[in-house]
């Protein structure tokens, strides 16, 4: 065979037999006599006192402790407890990293390594072994090298584009030297308080070398990032535009930052009117004085997040926003990052983004969007690295990130496959969003993005917004974290269109994750805004934003087709999928009476401490006046007035038409009406409540879509339209709902993971809730992977609830955490006894 095919089939066969070792059972699980803490490396899971830890390549192991420096594992006997860690800096220990379970990544004086073994908390202490900086690709690599016998030609690949972390404290000249004593050029290193990022470029056979160099921390290669739009207006969805009516939030005093293409023009005087006059900042980072967006995408992102609509029929002096093409914050201010180089690519990205936010962050800005990503299957990074150090920094920022558009279905099933998630949406501290279908007329169906199994092959990309979006990257991450977290629509999202990119309008229809990001990124800026204006709370946590917006999420299980293992979206809740729900943001801010909604943030727990939290909930049949104000809380949105009538068709006498006959709360429903007096307003109500009037008559037929409040009960509902005298009207049923839902969110912004580690959660706090039905466990397990927790207890009963908040295990504490409790008729206690009103009564 030709040489280079036999090369790629000998790293081929080494990556596997890597594997085959890595995943041994020896490894995987400790002996039955010894049931101790695993410690998770992306080289191996092991137990080091049963089975002890994977072998690796001689010329991978650790050489002696350079000028008395050791860099070893340790590992505690259980859960740290507060002083665990200072008894090792009494030492002189250096805490580098943490390693579940129970161990951290220390440097320190050689001479003090027997006095840190004989400790009593410490279980275990052993070599932090070069091998274990590599990624595993990389591992194989310079296993590969190693293996070659002495005296075979050396059978060099191409250089391979790499990302190199290094830890703090370091002599980075020494570093640097060392790096080109082996003939390679780094580039300008990136420094922070955290250590140095490098990018560099090494053939295979100098991997190890490098992983061998004092102070490495991580290694692996660098895939380029690229935007989320897709391979080839949802604010009713969002239930933005009733918070603006009900509220009057529009983002007012938010500053929002978007790190994209660039922005229209690029310049602030002639930039598209829909933004013109907003912008707070403007960033060329990709392209020196140039922030002009010729390629398009950046534009339709922010008209998503901030546009405010006023060239499709808007008046934002009065704050009238209805059925224009506003985005979700039309009134928030925009700090503009254009990323996008000379030649197309986003090389205005910073190799440490820690160096993107941080000037977005000075420039006021507290949400940050972004639509773009590194296609990496799941994998925790050192961009999602860096993104978790940064919010564990500065928590009061939010930052979102598409969760990437590589949605596919390899064994054409029909079903769209798992783990395809970009970085840095894997990083844990960041919202990571997916798109679910949007609700726009269209004939395409998802065979023209290449799906070719059914069902997903025949069905419409933007039919039904309780499906996904077939390019949407599924999870979990690859520590098997719940990813996305969650979804907003995503397919033919119409937005603002760069007057530099070919067409005409104002406006463009495009899709993907990009567009789904920015939507959402609008609505936490609205809730961080409702929290400073309304709670009281001056500088919101990101964790509790985030909580915020989970805890109004509608869950969207089971999606459009399919049952068992060819369902669409699982059952199992909260699921890799669609994450916790579909955004809504009058849910998670202002449901209607009686349901309230309740928050705190706490200043922390360390290992073993706990906070308790008591509830009376209890769950109400709404009133006349209850069920006429979650009407009026719905939506008329008119799409093309009479087009679904045939011609000559009308009926002469009046009637409405529900095209659907069973639906579920939050769902849109079709109506036609016809037969009514031309040339005349008719007024649309549901359940006797006026929603609104429909202009586009005539012709004396409608065709509309109503948005049904996700608070609407259960049973059969009227809708009618009247027009001069005449009044026609039809039923539905509205079934699947779940009434005197109690629902508590956990949120947390944790210390940032390890590239080299298989787990990333270091703090991990736990969430029961005990009331009438039992104990519920947050995410409903013994959760080890994700710093979100959520208990949602649907038709629970009344009673009391007890939430406990507990610190399982703390490495770098206290934990701060954000927790957002809503329920019917919430009163706090039994000392407090403060009950919650409905959000929409504390204006």
């Amino acid at each position: 065979m030709p040489h280079a095919t036999g090369r790629r089939l000998m790293i081929f066969l080494t990556l596997l037999a890597l594997i085959a070792v890595l995943a041994s059972p020896a490894l995987a699980t400790p002996a039955a006599n010894d049931p101790g803490p695993m410690i998770h490396l992306q080289a191996g899971s092991f137990d080091p006192l049963a089975g002890g830890p994977p072998d690796v390549p001689a010329s991978l192991q650790a050489e002696p402790a350079k000028d008395g420096i050791s860099y070893v594992l340790v590992q505690f006997q259980g859960p740290i407890e507060q002083s665990w860690p200072e008894d090792l800096r009494n030492l002189g220990a250096e805490l580098l990293e943490y390693i579940p379970d129970y161990a951290y990544v220390v440097r320190l004086p050689a001479y003090q390594l027997p006095a840190m073994a004989e400790l009593p908390q410490v279980r275990w202490v052993g070599p932090w072994q070069p091998a274990y900086r590599l990624a595993p690709d990389l591992l194989a690599l310079a296993a590969l090298a190693a293996a070659t016998e002495e005296g075979e030609e050396s059978q060099q690949g191409e250089p391979i584009d790499l990302t190199l972390l290094s830890y703090p404290g370091i002599d980075l000249g020494v570093l640097l030297a060392g790096i080109a004593g082996l003939g390679i050029e780094p580039g300008e290193p990136s420094l922070s308080a955290w250590g140095a990022t490098l990018r560099l470029q090494a053939t295979d056979d100098q991997v190890a070398s490098l992983a061998l160099l004092p102070g490495v921390q991580w290694i692996e290669r660098f895939v380029s990032r690229q935007l989320a739009n897709d391979r080839v207006q949802n604010n009713w969805l969002l239930q933005t535009a009733p918070i603006w009516n009900l509220l009057g939030l529009y983002g007012q005093g938010q500053i929002v930052g978007v790190a994209d293409s660039g922005l229209d023009t690029g310049s602030a005087s002639t930039v598209h009117q829909d933004v013109r006059g907003r912008i707070a900042q403007a960033f060329a980072l990709g392209r020196p004085g140039n922030w002009s967006d010729p390629n398009g995408h950046g534009t339709h992102v922010i008209g998503s997040l901030l546009g405010n609509g006023v060239r499709s029929g808007s008046n934002p002096d009065a704050h009238q926003y209805a059925g224009s093409a506003a985005g979700s914050a039309p009134e928030a201010r925009l700090v503009l990052q254009s990323v996008m180089d000379a030649s197309g690519g986003l090389g205005g990205l910073p190799l440490d983004l820690r160096n993107l936010f941080q000037p977005a962050y000075d420039a006021g800005a507290r949400v940050h969007s972004n639509s773009w990503g590194a296609p990496v299957n799941g994998r925790y990074d050192a961009d999602s690295v860096n993104v978790d150090r940064f919010l564990w920094d500065r928590k009061d920022m939010t930052i979102l990130f598409a969760a990437g558009n590589e949605g596919m279905d390899a064994n054409n099933n029909g079903v769209v496959d798992a783990d395809s998630l970009y970085s840095p949406a894997t990083a844990k501290n960041a919202i990571a969003v997916g798109a679910s279908e949007g609700q726009r007329s269209s004939t395409v169906t998802w065979s023209a993005y290449g799906f070719t199994g059914a069902p997903l092959s025949g069905d419409l990309v933007s039919d039904n917004h309780w499906g996904m979006a077939g390019f949407s990257s599924r999870g979990p991450t690859d520590d098997n974290r719940i990813k996305p977290d969650l979804v907003a629509p995503g397919t033919n999202i119409r937005s603002l269109r760069s007057s530099l990119t070919s067409g005409s309008g104002d406006y463009v229809l495009l899709s993907g994750t990009s567009m789904s990001t920015p939507l959402t990124a609008g609505m936490a800026a609205l809730v961080r805004q409702w929290h400073q204006q309304f709670r009281g709370v001056a500088n919101p946590s990101g964790a509790l934003v985030k909580a915020t917006l989970l805890n109004g999420a509608m869950r969207i299980d089971p999606g459009q087709y399919g049952t068992g293992s060819a369902q669409e979206i699982p059952t199992a809740w909260p699921n890799t999928v669609a994450g916790w729900g579909r955004a809504n943001l009058k849910h998670s801010i202002a449901p209607a009476s009686p349901r309230g909604v309740w928050f705190m943030e706490h200043g922390g727990l360390t290992t073993n401490g706990s906070a308790t939290y008591t509830f009376r909930h209890t769950p109400a049949q709404r009133s006349p006046a209850q069920l006429a104000e979650i009407a009026q809380d719905s939506a008329v949105e008119v799409v093309e007035a009479g087009s679904e009538l045939a011609a000559g068709t009308a009926p002469t006498a009046a009637s409405v038409n529900v095209q659907e006959s069973t639906v579920r709360p939050g769902a849109i429903v079709t109506v036609q009406a016809a037969g009514f007096p031309a040339n005349q307003p008719g007024t649309v109500k549901l359940d006797g409540a006026t929603l609104g009037t429909l202009n586009e008559n005539s012709s004396g037929s409608w065709t509309f879509r109503l948005f049904l409040n996700t608070e609407l009960p259960n049973g059969s509902h009227t809708v009618s339209v009247t027009a001069g005298s005449t009044t026609a009207s039809d039923t539905f049923q509205v079934t699947g709902g779940k009434d005197g839902t109690f629902r508590v969110t956990l949120a947390w912004t944790d210390f940032p993971g390890s590239t080299g580690a298989s787990v990333q959660l270091v703090n991990d706090l736990d969430l029961t809730v005990s009331g009438p039905q039992g104990t519920v466990k947050g995410n409903n397990t013994d959760d080890r992977r994700n710093n979100v927790e959520e208990v949602w207890i649907q038709d629970a009963g009344p009673g009391t609830y007890t939430i406990t908040v507990r610190g399982r295990n703390v490495p770098y504490g206290p934990q701060s955490f954000a927790l957002v409790v809503s329920g019917d008729n919430l009163v706090q206690g039994p000392s407090t006894a403060r009950s919650f009103l409905p959000l929409a009564m504390r204006k």
